[in-house]
């Protein structure tokens, strides 16, 4: 569950939201469209199961649409294909861009960074989140960005290893699995870890 006051920061539907979520007719359709809209504006991502959200999350959507029963967006899945028009849509209409479209530049931008800062894969990992939304791109599944960072890191170091061969350390070199959302890899935590993220950010930016 998310305080009041993160609903109204991060949650709130601005006019243009409301216009575009008005060509809905349905409640349930109006109401998971406004779902997958602030998920992906919060998350960065669309999520698999579109309703595994923090039900007051739904709730505050449904106050703001004046919707009374907001249960009625559990039909919102019964035709499959909704939920994959609506994540189009939004995408094309706030001008998000598909990863697949941008990898190639996140792959150079991760490559440098490896080579020029020495940074480990967790630390990579959570750069490549923040250039990603910097850019307005959707994130990808957390194990294709893990494995973008490791495969990318790799050849990083071996190109660091060719010129300098004693610069290698002894063992392996750790992997990025789990170093980007902690524990289990559910919606709940990528909900728990956005949250950490940006009270990090918000932390960074007053020292």
């Amino acid at each position: 569950m998310l305080a009041r006051a993160e609903l109204e920061r991060f949650f709130h539907l601005d006019e243009q939201d409301r216009e575009l979520i008005a060509e809905r007719r349905r409640d349930s359709n109006r109401l998971g469209f406004a779902v997958q809209l602030v998920t992906v504006r919060y998350l960065g991502m669309f999520l698999p199961d579109p309703l595994e959200v923090p039900a007051n999350v739904v709730d505050y959507l449904a106050e703001q649409l004046s919707i009374e029963d907001p249960s009625c967006v559990k039909s919102y899945l019964d035709r499959r294909q909704t939920r994959y028009d609506h994540q189009d849509e939004i995408a094309r209409r706030y001008g998000l861009i598909e990863f697949a479209d941008i990898e190639n530049e996140l792959a150079a931008w991760i490559a440098d960074q490896s080579w020029t800062t020495g940074d480990g894969p967790k630390v990579l990992t959570a750069g490549a989140v923040r250039w990603l939304r910097d850019k307005g791109a959707l994130l990808p599944g957390i194990t294709t960005l893990e494995r973008l960072v490791a495969e990318t890191k790799q050849a990083a170091d071996q190109r660091l290893w060719r010129i300098w061969p004693d610069s290698s350390p002894p063992g392996n070199r750790g992997c990025c699995s789990g170093c980007w959302i902690p524990g289990k890899r559910t919606a709940a935590s990528l909900w728990s870890w956005s949250g950490c993220a940006r009270a990090r950010s918000r932390r960074r930016r007053r020292a």
